[in-house]
């Protein structure tokens, strides 16, 4: 998909622009690629090294940039329409530090489906607001789907190399920090990046990693949240029940995997014994219903009646289609 992807910027009729490629230690020809349209495109920088993961690619491409905006476009995505010339259009009215814009799925079957639409709307230091969105709304965390003024992110000079090894969640990571010193934040309603759902996409699967990697980066969040001046109960239980949502998904994912029963029953020991998960469990009644059942089922012990529960939804799910 690169070659579309990259060409997704390159036609754009916008050329006040640099295309910097990291090959993070591909080993299927993609470097093969990257170089001829190096040669091709005069506007494109590329860098070559061994897999360090996706943070630090991203952090690598932000050392060389010099635009006074960044925005990121992961390899098998790709903008829609003349995306560069609509945030050029903004940045010259509103001069944002951010501005978050929408996203469409594109699935392997041929369905679409488009991200929230939130309307146009601009955080002027609302730091309460602004972070409780954050934290109950998974589209505020693509970095894939926002603008950043380049001196923004210069400004977290946080040690990235710790966090190398998430793989789900890292987006937003970064996002915390990003909000954090940014004065003015504003919403588009705007459709501008192609989102490829894959089969073996890391965050349309179950491993357990996800798991580890999920607790950590909501961890840190908190721990962030706890120093801030802002920081308030209510934006708490906020972080507590997206913290609870993401993990009874995961958990929803465990339970629908090929795992023996001991494995299943194994994780999901590890995650109710999680510190935050303990702490999320005051909000359990403001989760979907399905997972509410599997949480107090797995929460109780209840392991054979889980799978026989998670059987049910599944066939449930396949006579709904």
């Amino acid at each position: 998909y690169l070659g579309e992807c990259l060409d997704s910027i390159v036609r754009q009729s916008f050329d006040a622009y640099e295309i910097i490629i990291i090959d993070d230690g591909s080993e299927d020809g993609t470097g093969i690629i990257v170089d001829e349209y190096s040669r091709k495109y005069k506007k494109i920088k590329s860098f070559h090294w061994e897999n360090h993961g996706l943070i630090l690619s991203r952090r690598k491409a932000l050392s060389m940039a010099i635009g006074e905006y960044v925005i990121f476009l992961d390899a098998d995505d790709f903008h829609i329409g003349e995306t560069l010339s609509v945030l050029y259009e903004l940045i010259k009215d509103e001069k944002p530090d951010v501005i978050l814009y929408r996203f469409r799925f594109f699935y392997e079957d041929g369905m679409t489906k488009d991200s929230k639409d939130f309307g146009k709307y601009c955080y002027r230091n609302e730091k309460e607001e602004l972070f409780t969105d954050l934290a109950l709304n998974y589209e505020y965390n693509h970095l894939v789907c926002k603008a950043i003024r380049r001196e923004i992110m210069l400004k977290d000079s946080s040690e990235y190399r710790k966090f190398a090894h998430i793989k789900l969640g890292e987006d937003l990571l970064q996002t915390i920090l990003i909000f954090a010193y940014a004065d003015k934040v504003i919403m588009s309603d705007k459709i501008l990046y192609g989102y490829r759902v894959l089969g073996k996409s890391m965050s349309h699967s179950f491993h357990l990693q996800q798991i580890l990697d999920i607790n950590t980066v909501y961890e840190y969040f908190e721990k962030y949240l706890e120093e801030q001046d802002f920081f308030s109960s209510k934006l708490h239980k906020s972080l507590c029940l997206a913290y609870i949502r993401k993990l009874a998904s995961i958990m929803r994912d465990l339970w629908e995997s090929n795992l023996v029963m001991q494995e299943k029953i194994k994780v999901s020991t590890m995650i109710m014994q999680f510190r935050m998960m303990e702490k999320s469990l005051d909000q359990i009644n403001q989760i979907a219903l399905q997972n509410r059942v599997l949480i107090r089922l797995v929460k109780g012990k209840h392991w054979y009646i889980a799978l026989i529960y998670n059987h049910l939804l599944n066939s449930f799910r396949r006579i709904k289609r």
